[in-house]
């Protein structure tokens, strides 16, 4: 048998407060100070910024070292990422995106009681929309900020469309169970507004699933992802080029799709997935329309010529109406750049 032979250089890495990214990490800066392997204990859903405020309100003599990674953008200025405390308790914890993560010793006497008291910063709501970030800890969900739409759907949609309302709000805010919704349609007709106003009409957590992570589906951290996110709806806008029939360089992503839909891992996991695309149902792999997974399939059309005059006075425009027109057609007419009121969040 060969024995481990480790090198003066190696030891030296493992003794090192960063992990093998250049990161900082709780468990490596634990390592480096303590010589010891920790324990760890994970909370999932928190604020962070509430969690900074508390730690540093209640336990400031406890806190021996601060150690902050943030990034600077025009749009938001300076960002937390994560932030590492050392406390003079055997613990070093970190708080990122939306997770609490604590390295201690066996002797760590206030474990419990940060324990209980970050408690309270679990979020609650379970409504709202993510989007999957890759963090030092893997796949993450981050939350993304969006105002809730106050939309008059019988006024913005074709007749009829409130049934189908009534069915996604129903099904989808149902506890247990997975399957699909395919909602497709031209450019401008109103997908995405849609899927706006839906974020807070259902009581379970979304999360965006940019088109090139979803033809990943069967990636090892998505997996993993997954089974730590249990009975949330995935939200896959532009997803042509996943649901296409004759796209054989996503197979087993296309595999992966069905299986979450209507197989073992729907079962298990109870994921529902809403999928959004522009391209020809003909196109679309048949695959996905099997009764069971399909659990509902609705085409956003122009707005009937009635429709259209209708929104069109709502809106305070004079404008003849000849035939169907899309909703961007509408919010913005060339001759009359119809300006959206920031609190109803029309997208398309």
């Amino acid at each position: 048998m060969k024995s481990i032979h480790q090198n003066e250089q190696s030891i030296q890495w493992t003794l090192s407060p960063f992990d093998f990214q250049g990161d900082i990490n709780a468990g490596q800066i634990f390592f480096s100070r303590f010589e010891e392997i920790p324990n760890t204990f994970e909370m999932y859903d928190v604020d962070i910024h509430k969690i900074s405020k508390w730690l540093e309100s209640n336990f400031s003599e406890n806190i021996i070292t601060k150690h902050k990674r943030e990034k600077f953008s025009e749009k938001d200025g300076v960002e937390m990422l994560s932030t590492i405390y050392v406390l003079n308790d055997d613990i070093v914890l970190e708080i990122a995106a939306n997770m609490m993560q604590m390295a201690y010793g066996a002797g760590a006497k206030i474990k419990d009681k940060l324990i209980e008291g970050m408690k309270a910063f679990v979020k609650n709501e379970r409504s709202g929309i993510s989007m999957i970030v890759q963090s030092k800890m893997g796949l993450m969900p981050k939350d993304l900020e969006i105002k809730k739409q106050d939309i008059d759907l019988s006024l913005h949609y074709n007749d009829g469309f409130n049934g189908i309302d009534e069915q996604l709000k129903r099904e989808l805010s149902e506890e247990n169970g997975s399957g699909l919704y395919l909602l497709y349609g031209a450019p401008g007709t109103g997908k995405s507004s849609y899927i706006k106003y839906l974020i807070h009409q259902v009581n379970k957590r979304m999360v965006f699933l940019p088109p090139k992570v979803a033809l990943n589906l069967d990636d090892f951290a998505l997996t993993d992802f997954l089974l730590d996110n249990r009975n949330i709806i995935l939200v896959i806008e532009d997803a042509e080029e996943l649901l296409k029939a004759d796209n054989s360089a996503r197979t087993s992503a296309i595999s992966m799709l069905l299986n979450l839909t209507d197989g073992i891992l729907g079962d298990g996991l109870g994921i529902k997935i809403i999928a959004t695309f522009n391209t020809e149902l003909h196109q679309i792999d048949p695959a996905l329309m099997r009764k069971g997974r399909l659990k509902l399939m609705y085409e956003f059309n122009k707005l009937s010529i009635p429709k259209s005059k209708a929104l069109l006075a709502h809106l305070g425009v004079e404008k003849e109406v000849h035939n169907p027109m899309n909703l961007s057609e509408i919010y913005y007419l060339e001759e009359h750049q119809y300006q959206l009121n920031s609190n109803n969040g029309i997208g398309f």
